[in-house]
């Protein structure tokens, strides 16, 4: 795998008979460095800001959602003296950033907070949390509309259960989904719940996967839904979930039909990266993943298609070399059916990225393209594109090579990517877990957790539009 996969990664379980240990990677270092900026960095990002108003305690994996209007909604894990709450901060569109606070009063400790927005500007956050004494562990979930109260934190799954990893979606009328993983005695199985927007309500959580005992395992569900409610899941299934190999398996739901039998969607019968993506919008949605082909060791990137309305699924392309090293595609689509793709890649002695376009009439580019990301090693990518086609990329680089920085390049709707700009220039420690959203408005918001000088860490954001 990628030395980078570690870097931000969601709550991982690792299965010992009956025993269950939650590991979760954390960034290091704190050695001070002189950042070297792009020789011409992009101007349209605004800089970078700490989103916290108490720097006394570690905080980690953020998420972000831009609501068609500007506003954004952050969620983040915060040490607070031993134990990991939830917390948030909400952007006004014209007023800026508001205080942050606590979403959730449970005790036990926070993993994995997600959220999602509508195109009607509701947002949804969901997270998994421990629930101190009986063992057990919740998804839980939260609604907030700007310039109204959030509703109450709502648990998902089985009291008695043990949840975690959720993944979030909405669609135009905020209607939501949330699939998790679930141990269940001796395995783990993808779970999911539908939110109707008009009643308020949640379904009943359903299975999707049919691991059904050991040692088959099914793990670490990712999400989309297009503007109707039509929603893909995927997930992991393996034997051995600290070790591999994984398969890809997925299931689709429309709002008149409910979910589909799972299927298996790779290419071939190879090893699986779990870092996989969809996306979905008014056209139809795609599907991302490293796979090695049938035994081989060398992983390259796959995609499959669906259009608007028929759910069924073309046939995996290839898009990467055949030669090639490539792990943790990033996907996103935009309301023409236009695409990105982006995912990490062995250039010659590092890691770098690459990019590559897709549209209707011509397919994916033919020759994918290298980002111009200067010199350093670069990863953990993270893509977003509004429906209008406009497009942000953020991830990880060594600048100088001795610590992690944030870059950025943007992107306007038919165009190509701009020249990759510093997004943080914070010297005093690494800046890891980035993620980025773009708006329907064409603002995008970036953020990611980074080392103070005391090796303390915080919650920063960087805007563009």
């Amino acid at each position: 795998m990628p030395f980078l996969n570690h870097i931000g990664a969601p709550l991982r379980l690792l299965l010992l008979g009956l025993a269950l240990a939650m590991v979760l990677a954390c960034g290091g270092g704190g050695n001070s460095r002189v950042n070297t900026p792009p020789s011409n960095p992009g101007t349209a990002w605004s800089g970078a800001q700490v989103l916290e108003s108490n720097l006394l305690f570690n905080s980690r994996y953020p998420t972000v959602a831009v609501g068609p209007t500007g506003d954004a909604f952050v969620a983040w894990k915060r040490d607070s003296g031993g134990v990991y709450d939830a917390w948030a901060k909400s952007l006004n569109a014209s007023t800026g950033w508001q205080p942050e606070g606590t979403i959730e009063s449970v005790d036990g400790d926070v993993g994995n907070p997600q959220v999602a927005v509508s195109a009607n500007g509701s947002f949804m956050v969901a997270w998994d949390q421990v629930s101190p004494g009986n063992g057990d562990c919740g998804v839980y979930v939260r609604k907030w509309i700007p310039g109204s109260n959030m509703t109450s934190a709502l648990r998902l799954n089985d009291p008695s259960a043990f949840g975690y990893g959720p993944a979030v979606a909405m669609d135009q009328s905020g209607n939501a989904c949330v699939a998790w993983t679930e141990f269940v005695g001796t395995y783990t199985e993808i779970k999911a719940s539908r939110f109707t927007a008009a009643t308020g309500t949640w379904s009943a959580p359903q299975v999707l996967s049919t691991a059904g005992a050991l040692p088959a395992q099914a793990l670490w569900p990712v999400i989309a839904m297009d503007p109707t409610g039509n929603t893909a899941v995927v997930w992991i299934q393996t034997t051995d979930p600290t070790n591999g190999p994984f398969s890809l398996h997925g299931a689709f739901c429309t709002p008149a039909g409910g979910w589909s039998s799972p299927g298996n969607l790779q290419a071939g019968s190879g090893d699986v990266d779990p870092n996989c993506a969809l996306a979905m919008s008014a056209t139809g949605g795609f599907l991302a993943w490293a796979e090695t082909m049938d035994g081989g060791t060398s992983y390259q990137v796959y995609t499959r298609r669906w259009v608007a309305g028929s759910m069924v699924i073309d046939a995996p392309v290839r898009v990467s070399g055949a030669s090639e090293v490539a792990y943790s595609p990033k996907v996103a689509l935009d309301a023409q059916g236009n695409a990105w793709l982006a995912w990490e890649q062995m250039i010659g002695s590092s890691w770098g990225l690459v990019t590559s376009r897709f549209t209707p009439s011509a397919g994916w580019s033919t020759t994918p393209q290298i980002l111009p990301t200067g010199a350093g090693q670069a990863g953990n990518v993270r893509l977003s594109m509004n429906t209008s086609g406009s497009a942000a990329m953020i991830w990880q680089q060594m600048n100088d090579g001795s610590q992690w920085s944030i870059n950025g390049s943007l992107c306007p709707a038919g165009g190509n990517w701009g020249i990759p700009a510093l997004l943080e220039t914070s010297n005093a420690g690494h800046a890891y877990s980035p993620e980025v959203h773009m708006g329907a408005n064409g603002q995008a918001v970036a953020v990611w957790y980074q080392l103070d000088a005391g090796g303390i860490r915080h919650i920063y954001a960087n805007r563009a539009k």
